[in-house]
Parts: C-alpha cells; structure tokens; sequence
C-alpha cells in the first residue's frame, strides 16, 4: 500500500519527528531546466560548483540560519546571487527573482546521524539509502490487542487503542501520532481511501519513491484478517535508514485506517510489529455521522469551480478543481515562467486528472477527498476566508466560480 500521503507525511515527519540535518553538504538537482548545484563545506561555509545547462560557475555560500544558506557565483563580472531554504523537508533555490524546487541528495558522509523518536522530545533521526533486505514477518497474525487510550469518534467512522505506556495525539488532517517515552521510534495512524484489498495490494509493491522518502517492500505483502494487508518495508526517510511496518484496513463505510511503525534500523528490535499489530486488532469502523459543518460545506461547492492562481517573479500557478453535483471532479493545473537576468531560466510543467469526490470529517475539520480513477487520493482542509466568493484548500486561497465541465 502507498502507506500515506507523501506530502502530508514528509511535512509531518520533518516538523514533529525527524531531528534536524541542517548541512547543507550535497547535490541539489532540478532536472527539468539543467540544474545543477554542487556545495561542500564545513561550520556554515561552503564552494562549489553552479551548474545551469551547458555552463558551470564557481560559487561560494555561508549559512545564514539553521535552513538557509546565501552565496554567489560570477557571471561576466557580476554577482549572481542565490540562496537555498528548506521548508517541511523541501528545498528551493532563489536567484534573480525566480524561485526554483531542488531535490536534495545529501553527501555520503551526512547520512546517517543519532536520536530516537521518543513521545517526550518527539524528535530523532530515521533514515538510509533504499536498498532491499529480510525483514521479519509474522508467521500468523498476533491476535493482542491494545488496551490504552482510545481515539476516534462517531465523525471519523473508526476507533482504535493505542498500547499501554505509549502517547498520542491527533494531528493534522484526522491522523495520529503515538511515541514512547523510552522505546525509539513512532507510529502513525492515517485515514485512507481504499475501496479493495487488490487496489491496496496493487500500490504496495510500488512503494515509496518520492523526495525526502525510500521506502520499499520485502517480503510477501500478507493479508491481514478480513479486510486488511500487512507490508514490511525497507529504506529511507530523510537519508536515514529504517526498518517499518504498515498494516492497511479497508472500511465498508469509506474511511478506511492505515497504521505505520517506523523505528531507525540500528534500534529495530522484533517487539515492533507485535505493537502495530495489536494496535490494528483494536480497530472498529462504522458509518461516519454527517456533521452540519460537512453539509453546509457540500452545499456550498457542489456543482463549482475553484480555482487558484498566482502569479510572482514572472512565473505563474493556476489550478482548477471542476466538483461536479453528481460526485465527479476535474482537476487541471498549469505551471510556466521565465526569469531574463544574467541567464536565463525557464520552468513549464502541467498535470491532469479525473475522479470521485466527498466532503467528510476528520475530528472537527471539513475534509475535501479527491479520489483520481488511478487510484490516488488528494485531501484538502477547508476552511472559510472573509471575502466572499473565496475558500481556502490547506491554507491556499481558491475562488469560487461556476462549474464549466460539469453538465
């Protein structure tokens, strides 16, 4: 199973789990213009290499904050100037007013580092290079079952416990992080939008490959009861290695649960999967209540448009959702700019897509699910904004208009 929404899972692990790796020691790449960006150094000063097309220029930078480092390169007698931060676990270049994504592959000699996620600090390491080896597997299912605190609620359509001794607390977008005071490691339970084990089954194979994420299957994908399937998994989060579980449950009334353990290789011991496991025996679902805030939010977006745009530094985003009155959604999205400074920059990419969508709850907060015919999920946060006529989809102004693929 896609064990999560990368986005969602990548902020999440970068701001509440994952300590910081605040080098900046590395190749930092966006291949769709040529991009290159090579920088080496040590106590915040670092060289290298600019490297944009066909042309290469030496560049200097010094780190300015724990996520940030500005530098230069020469260019026919001028400056260049350019900066890299990092947000939620991406990385961006700004140079002459043009504002790029990186991917970041961080030099050998930063990989790995020390801390265990605890439920005190909620913070430590976990990452590695994505490589395949022998996981332990569960010959039978355990058939414990937790007996700490419960959460969930007749909204979310699905109860779970959570082990003695361990902490949890709800999160963004109705998902849970649990910690243990003393036991490395952390555990994430999330909603998901599975409809059959065979759709569940069909993207855990894939794994996980997306940035900041390596994590791949080993093993047999088992099937877990009735309604559920069991993946080991092997990789890397954040450059870290780690050894993880995930268990998937597919609810008759929608909202399915997914629950992830994720503990740093070197700290894994077999006593983690017996805890996902009697995590997931504990999980019951039922028809999700309808909230008012749900309905008055269903009312108000069905049959529309919304549509985001924005345009700064001579690039520009727009993004169209089409929510159609009988359940289906388009979703388009464009993306192009140039910069013409000292050399020129260029950046185009677009995206397309089809499906079903539904507005549910997770714990107070009016979710807007896009379920693509592929079988992606996207999940947006509504929320109200005092101008009328506009919305917010996780915290991006979107205006409302009239449905125009919709008939």
């Amino acid at each position: 199973m896609k064990v999560f929404n990368t986005a969602f899972f990548l902020f999440f692990i970068t701001n509440l789990v994952l300590a910081q790796n605040n080098s900046f020691n590395g190749t930092f790449l966006n291949e769709e213009i040529g991009l290159t960006l090579l920088l080496n150094g040590a106590d915040g000063n670092y060289t290298g290499q600019f490297k944009l097309q066909e042309q290469s220029f030496a560049v200097t930078a010094q780190q300015q904050t724990d996520n940030s480092i500005s530098g230069a390169y020469p260019y026919y007698g001028n400056q260049v100037a350019i900066q890299v931060l990092k947000a939620q676990g991406r990385y961006t270049l700004i140079t002459e007013g043009v504002t790029i994504p990186l991917t970041f592959l961080p030099a050998q000699s930063d990989k790995g580092s020390s801390g265990a996620i605890t439920a005190a600090n909620l913070n430590g390491n976990l990452s590695m290079s994505a490589q395949r080896e022998s996981l332990p597997t569960a010959s039978k299912n355990s058939k414990e079952k937790a007996t700490g605190t419960s959460f969930g609620d007749a909204y979310t359509g699905y109860q779970f416990n959570i082990p003695k001794e361990w902490i949890g607390k709800e999160v963004e977008g109705g998902s849970y992080l649990i910690g243990h005071n003393t036991k490395p490691g952390f555990i994430l339970v999330m909603p998901n939008q599975y409809t059959s084990l065979s759709q569940m089954h069909q993207e855990s194979v894939q794994g996980i490959q997306e940035t900041g994420i390596q994590l791949m299957p080993t093993g047999e994908i088992q099937k877990y009861g009735n309604n559920g399937l069991l993946a080991n998994y092997s990789g890397t989060i954040e450059s870290q290695m780690v050894t993880a579980h995930a268990i998937g449950l597919i609810s008759p009334h929608g909202n399915g649960l997914t629950i992830l353990i994720a503990v740093r290789k070197d700290l894994y011991e077999s006593t983690y999967l017996p805890i996902l496991q009697s995590i997931a025996n504990t999980v019951t679902f039922s028809k999700p209540k309808v909230s008012l805030v749900a309905e008055q939010w269903q009312n108000r977006i069905k049959g529309k448009r919304l549509l985001y745009m924005k345009t700064a530094n001579g690039f520009s985003d727009k993004i169209t959702i089409d929510l159609c009155s009988n359940g289906q959604f388009g979703y388009g999205s464009n993306s192009s700019g140039m910069s013409t400074g000292a050399s020129t920059l260029t950046y185009a990419g677009q995206d397309a897509g089809q499906g079903t969508w539904i507005i549910t709850n997770r714990g107070q907060t009016a979710m807007l699910i896009l379920t693509y015919h592929d079988g992606e999920v996207g999940e947006y946060q509504l929320s109200n904004r005092e101008t009328n006529g506009q919305i917010n989809l996780n915290g991006r102004r979107y205006f409302i208009q009239n449905g125009e693929r919709c008939h």
